[in-house]
């Protein structure tokens, strides 16, 4: 009989990092790895300063916890946007006889990037890196990745975009065409590249942990305050991705700079284009996407 599963109580969470618990552990129901690091921090008499993350920097997020994370993603993106008051877009299409049944299916576009946009902001706040920056940083971060997080994001997700499908849905789309077409192609050559789901965490930890401004590459964020530590983490994740593809895809000679080179192709796309096309109808015209995404990500740690 395995003593370890036996022990696991699927009904009691950890009350420090949600993982099922495995009973009582210094007085409060906790999980194996948590108590493990309590019962070393008490033998090695250890001081830590108080942080929300101070288990998870030393053993990491746990798979499992992330995994519960995401399977609760699709009912508090749905509680998110009433709390933010997105209107759900519906389409009313009058009866029609089989002869004029339109060509394109009506696909609410604006709810699937809302829901790829939540998404992405979830997964921000299982980065214990991230967390542990402060405030003004990770607003300030977020602020300049999350285009090229959204994208990455469409991607994991097997978003697929048909241009005429959503010009169809909207006419008005007809004059961001090379934009939209630009968008389109850029994500049928990442889902081409077939990237595993660790490519895809190097990957959204590299745009994430970006000191340069997107309009202009060269020049450092002013904002930011912590630019030794935002330098040394976008540094790691590209060491990372390298040595990882270097060993899981020896065969592949250049995969690390395809990849890199997709997202440089990024800039192709203007947030102002993303944000017209599948934000502006349900945030209205008085609410821009960064403001948007830094309420999204403070209301994403209140509901924590």
């Amino acid at each position: 009989m395995n003593t370890t599963s036996s022990r696991i109580l699927t009904d009691v969470p950890c009350k420090v990092c949600h993982d099922n618990s495995s009973g009582k552990h210094y007085g409060i129901f906790a999980c194996d790895g948590c108590a493990g690091f309590f019962k070393r921090s008490i033998r090695r008499n250890r001081q830590y300063a108080c942080k929300n993350h101070a288990v998870q920097h030393e053993r990491g997020p746990r798979n499992s916890t992330i995994k519960k994370q995401m399977a609760l993603l699709l009912k508090e993106s749905t509680d998110l946007m009433h709390a933010y008051q997105f209107h759900r877009y519906q389409s009313s299409i009058p009866f029609q006889n089989p002869q004029s049944v339109p060509k394109h299916p009506t696909i609410d576009h604006h709810e699937l990037a809302a829901k790829i946009l939540f998404n992405a902001i979830n997964w921000i706040k299982t980065v214990p890196a991230f967390t542990s920056l402060s405030n003004r940083d990770q607003l300030c971060l977020l602020e300049e990745s999350w285009r090229d997080l959204f994208i990455l994001t469409a991607v994991e997700q097997q978003y697929t975009l048909d241009v005429e499908e959503l010009i169809y849905s909207n006419h008005q789309y007809e004059m961001f065409r090379a934009d939209i077409e630009n968008f389109q192609e850029i994500l049928n050559k990442l889902k081409q590249m077939k990237m595993d789901p660790n490519e895809l965490i190097c990957l959204k930890n590299f745009v994430l942990f970006k000191a340069n401004l997107n309009d202009c590459q060269t020049i450092i964020n002013p904002q930011l305050n912590d630019l030794h530590s935002i330098n040394y983490l976008h540094n790691q994740a590209h060491i990372l991705l390298s040595t990882y593809i270097n060993k899981q895809y020896p065969c592949e000679e250049n995969r690390c700079l395809k990849l890199l080179t997709l997202i440089s192709s990024f800039r192709l796309i203007s947030s102002s284009i993303i944000e017209e096309v599948f934000f502006r109808k349900t945030i209205g015209d008085k609410t821009h996407m960064e403001q948007l995404v830094k309420d999204m990500y403070r209301m994403v740690a209140i509901n924590s």
